[in-house]
């Protein structure tokens, strides 16, 4: 599971022409497509933009709970805390950090992968903070029965495995600064690429991110 759950390795496979055959190394690959794309489409409103802390009260092989009076699993609805990451920073556990794949307003808990190597216990302080920056606020949904939906904007997944076959076919050097291409070619369309950053991002990449891409506030690799 990548870091931001832009997209998995199952869609790596079936939608992109990568076999993967190191499932570490095409995570790697994976959350390094993810971050670039983040730093390229610039400023969006993420739907759990605030970070959040609590000291856990207990936990297990996959789970923290927290039931202080102050938790902040206490607050928000089911499901609220997904697509976050939780990270413990101090006490047994320290130094961890999980994806959220679940979490339950009515019994204190966040539900992690992949399993912890520690088990958090009563002295695990921890953080959440949604790192990526979809889902955004419009790609969440509360339910009638008070559950969150969400999901990543099918042009972000698709513009991410985009971004997985860029950094494969340019090699590390080229976004080491190494190599320096001066053009590029998109569907036999050749074209210049203006010097900077935005020839670390996939021409396709681009051309899917083109209705989510937001120069305000634009943050340059």
């Amino acid at each position: 599971m990548t870091k931001r759950q832009y997209v998995t390795e199952d869609e790596i496979e079936q939608f992109s022409n990568i076999q993967v055959t190191d499932a570490k190394e095409a995570e790697d690959q994976m959350s390094h497509a993810e971050e670039m794309v983040d730093a390229y489409v610039g400023f969006q409103v993420k739907h759990v933009d605030d970070v959040y802390s609590g000291l856990a009260t207990s936990g297990g092989s996959n789970y923290l709970i927290d039931t202080s009076s102050d938790s902040p699993l206490k607050v928000h609805f089911d499901d609220y805390f997904t697509y976050c990451q939780v990270e413990i920073i101090g006490g047994t556990g320290s130094g961890q950090t999980r994806n959220i794949v679940s979490s339950s307003k009515s019994s204190n808990k966040i539900t992690v992968s992949p399993d912890w190597t520690t088990n958090p216990d009563n002295t695990s302080f921890y953080v959440i903070k949604q790192l990526g920056k979809f889902p955004r606020d419009e790609d969440a949904f509360l339910s009638s029965d008070y559950k969150w939906y969400k999901s990543i904007p099918e042009a972000v997944t698709r513009a991410t495995l985009a971004q997985v076959e860029y950094i494969i076919e340019k090699g590390s050097d080229y976004f080491a600064g190494a190599v320096d291409y001066d053009s590029e070619q998109l569907e036999g369309y050749s074209y210049k690429v203006k010097s900077g950053r935005n020839r670390f991002i996939s021409p396709n990449a681009r051309n899917l991110l083109k209705g989510i891409y937001n120069k305000k506030g634009r943050i340059e690799l």
